[in-house]
């Protein structure tokens, strides 16, 4: 560990080793799309052979991007996909190669690499009842909900719509062009 000379505490989070020494039991694939795909849901089931650091391929269509970020539904099943190297857009197909997470309502392949191998037209949306708004199965899912607008605004790059369906609150957020906004008035069914 670190010590400070001074007041001759360790310095936590600060911890060298040496000699260092790294041995590499398994190398990454030379090609990492050429693992088998998977189905996100499949990720959800107990496997006594996985392991946090086991590159797992998964395919879908993207719904929705932010930077370094992309919301992707393969068939009924949202997954999210981080990543620094990729340019998609929403409607593309694509493979996506990383680590994977469990820990949120979906599953997140994480330091991922991205390849595009399509485009089409997005899936019919799944209508759902207010009730149904907060189920984590949802998540990164394209759904139809019935709702009132309480208001319309921009903020940074983002129109932001306040919105409210029975008993649920909530926020959709869209791209925004500032220039073309034309506020929707409040009450509006939407």
């Amino acid at each position: 560990p670190l010590v400070d000379v001074q007041t001759r505490q360790v310095v936590s989070g600060k911890t060298y080793i040496y000699p260092a020494l790294v041995e590499m039991e398994d190398p990454g694939p030379q090609d990492p799309f050429l693992l088998p795909t998977r189905r996100p849901s499949d990720l959800m089931w107990f496997n006594a052979r996985a392991v946090a650091l086991q590159r797992t391929k998964l395919a879908g269509q993207v719904l929705y991007s932010t930077p370094g970020e992309y919301f992707f539904q393969d068939g009924a099943t949202g997954f999210r996909v981080l990543t620094t190297n990729a340019s998609l857009t929403a409607g593309d197909l694509a493979e996506a190669v990383g680590f994977p997470n469990l820990d949120g309502p979906a599953p997140v392949l994480q330091a991922a690499q991205i390849r595009k191998t399509g485009r089409t037209a997005f899936p019919k949306p799944a209508p759902i009842s207010p009730e149904a708004l907060l189920d984590r199965d949802l998540d990164s899912t394209l759904i139809e909900i019935k709702a009132q607008l309480i208001s319309d605004t921009i903020h940074e790059d983002e129109r932001v719509l306040e919105l409210q369906s029975g008993p649920q609150h909530f926020m959709a957020r869209l791209e925004a062009v500032p220039a073309t906004f034309a506020p929707l008035p409040a009450g509006s069914r939407l």
